[in-house]
């Protein structure tokens, strides 16, 4: 939900407040889909893509604390960050130009505390810098490092 909501400006938009309203269920749901169905959803043309659509995918699970995988990490330097956000972005219908070049992480804060899917004490515990860190280190999704 995080990168999600990083790629939008206002978290008060129908966009916004929809992922907002899904429940952990639902926002985990594109990660339980057979990756057969999760490509067809991400209209991947080529294997290059896929495995770097993959790539991404694993990386966040690992981050979200799911097993490592090193067959299933690779990338596309042909990717913009902007495009990689948007991939991860798209596994719960959220894309957008924004990303966190211009990201007021204590909007998106202020704005997962609505959410559904997300409890009020995981937020008041959450550890944005070790995220953020985390986020730099495993995905190329373009933070810049004034952010922390």
């Amino acid at each position: 939900m995080f990168l999600a909501l990083s790629l939008l400006k206002d978290y008060n938009t129908p966009l916004a407040i929809q992922l907002l309203e899904k429940d952990k269920d639902k926002v985990l749901q594109a990660f339980r889909k057979d990756l057969a169905d999760l490509f067809k959803a991400a209209e991947c043309r080529n294997r290059k893509a896929k495995l770097h659509h993959i790539g991404l995918i694993r990386r966040a699970f690992m981050i979200a604390g799911g097993p490592v995988d090193v067959y299933q990490l690779k990338f596309d330097q042909e990717h913009t960050a902007i495009d990689n956000l948007n991939l991860l972005g798209s596994l719960v219908d959220v894309t957008g130009s924004d990303g966190f070049t211009n990201s007021d992480l204590q909007a998106i804060l202020s704005a997962l505390s609505r959410s559904k899917a997300i409890t009020n004490e995981y937020i008041d515990t959450l550890d944005i810098a070790k995220l953020i860190s985390q986020l730099m280190t495993l995905l190329p999704i373009g933070f810049q490092s004034n952010l922390v």
